[in-house]
Formats: C-alpha cells, sequence, structure tokens
C-alpha cells in the first residue's frame, strides 16, 4: 500500500516555500509515526516495514513493505485457501495439541474455509491526522 502527498502552492517566495516545505516535512514525519503506532501488532514484522521516502520537498511517499498491508488496512471477506507449499492444512496455528487455538477440535484438510478477517486500520488514520495539520499549515 502506497500513500503519496503531491503539492505545489501558488506563492512562490523563497522564504514561503521554505517555511510550507519545513513544516510539511514535519507532518510527514508524523504521519509515518502515527502509521507506525497504529499498525496492529503480532509479530511486528509488518510495523517494521513502514517506510516513508523523501523525493522533494513535497513529494514523499509511505508505504508498507509486505504484501498483507492491505489485507489488514481493509480486512478480508470469506475466503477458500488451498494447501500449495504443504500437503495438508491444519487449524492448529503452529502448535501441537488436542484442540486448537479457540477450543474447537483440530481439522485437517487440502482447503480452509477462511471466516475472513476485520479491518485494522493504521494508515487511514494516519492520513486523516495528517490531511487535518495540512490543512492548517496551508491556512
Amino acid at each position: 500500500m502506497i500513500v503519496e502527498f503531491n503539492t505545489s502552492y501558488v506563492d512562490k517566495s523563497e522564504q514561503f516555500q521554505r517555511k510550507l516545505a519545513n513544516g510539511f516535512r514535519m507532518i510527514m514525519w508524523g504521519l509515518w509515526s502515527d502509521a507506525k503506532r497504529l499498525a496492529p501488532v503480532d509479530t511486528g514484522h509488518l510495523r517494521d516495514t513502514i517506510t516513508l521516502t523523501r523525493f522533494d520537498n513535497f513529494h514523499y511517499e509511505l508505504r508498507d513493505g509486505v504484501e498483507y498491508g492491505i489485507m489488514v488496512e481493509f480486512g478480508t471477506k470469506p475466503h477458500v485457501i488451498k494447501a500449495v507449499n504443504k500437503r495438508v492444512l491444519s487449524n492448529l496455528n503452529g502448535s501441537v495439541k488436542s484442540r486448537n487455538a479457540t477450543g474447537g477440535p483440530v481439522v485437517f484438510g487440502t482447503t480452509v474455509n477462511h471466516p475472513g478477517t476485520n479491518a485494522q486500520p493504521f494508515f487511514r488514520p494516519a492520513f486523516d491526522m495528517a490531511k487535518v495539520k495540512i490543512s492548517k499549515l496551508l491556512e
């Protein structure tokens, strides 16, 4: 997932552009910090891969470095998971016991009907906070 801010402003005076660029830089660092703070943590990998890249004074890119980030941000609908690298899937979550993590029976199979996941937004709330700050900066 990539979030980009790109802007140009009418007032071209060097002093104003410098002030705007400094304010924008601080807002973007805040956006990066807020996204990391709001990211849900299981292993911490998602949070640890959130990066902010500066291309110029008014062009930044915020991204997560995992392919599942968009699924965390927006959630998933129920779907079928099929075994690819393993012959059999189970609902054990990597442990060996007679009950799964929810207390239900252990089930093995080549496909699993996944119930879907709830959205856990971290970019959108951070982006919304940054938009308010940008509006105040441009006033």
